[in-house]
């Protein structure tokens, strides 16, 4: 009796585990995913939305300025989508199996239906640099024109937070841009 619970315990816990990493969630038929990329893979992502303006929120679940920030990442997307904006969010948490499910589970509780990355390389000083974290500091915002262009960049490196308004002003300004 007690190694076919242990039996059904283990197949239980394989199935939740299953169900998490396949990304079941849908809302309005999108699917919250997140996927594990290299510096050049994200650039590589980057690239196939030339010609729109991106919107791109660095973040890790350790964070809790990013946590708390979000839904205005999540606001913009809905709001601005349609006006050619694409947002990325990027998780800058350590790539493990286990800190994946935290995040993943962190975009579904936000229904952030769009592309969600997360670094290959965590966050440590050489993963901030590689994919464009410049001063480290978390939450990191940046904003590129229809050429792939910077042309703005939002952070907390003093630890006063980062102006939403701000961010959106200059989400405004691009998008207006043709």
């Amino acid at each position: 009796m007690h190694g076919r619970r242990t039996i059904c315990s283990l197949l239980a816990g394989w199935i939740l585990l299953a169900s998490l990493s396949s990304s079941a969630f849908s809302a309005d038929n999108e699917t919250v995913t997140v996927k594990v990329v290299t510096p050049k893979e994200f650039k590589m992502e980057l690239v196939k939305h030339k010609g729109k303006v991106i919107l791109i929120d660095y973040w890790a679940t350790w964070c809790i300025p990013c946590l708390k920030g979000f839904p205005k990442t999540v606001e913009w997307h809905e709001k601005y989508k349609a006006h050619d904006l694409v947002v990325f969010s990027v998780s800058m948490d350590e790539p493990d199996q286990e800190t994946q499910e935290q995040a993943l589970k962190f975009l579904k509780s936000r229904k952030a239906t769009f592309t969600n990355l997360m670094s290959s390389l965590g966050s440590d000083e050489d993963g901030m640099k590689q994919f464009g974290v410049p001063d480290g500091a978390l939450p990191h915002y940046k904003i590129l024109n229809r050429k792939l262009q910077v042309v703005a960049q939002f952070s907390d490196e003093d630890g006063n937070g980062i102006s939403h308004e701000a961010v959106e002003s200059a989400i405004r300004k691009e998008l207006q841009k043709r």
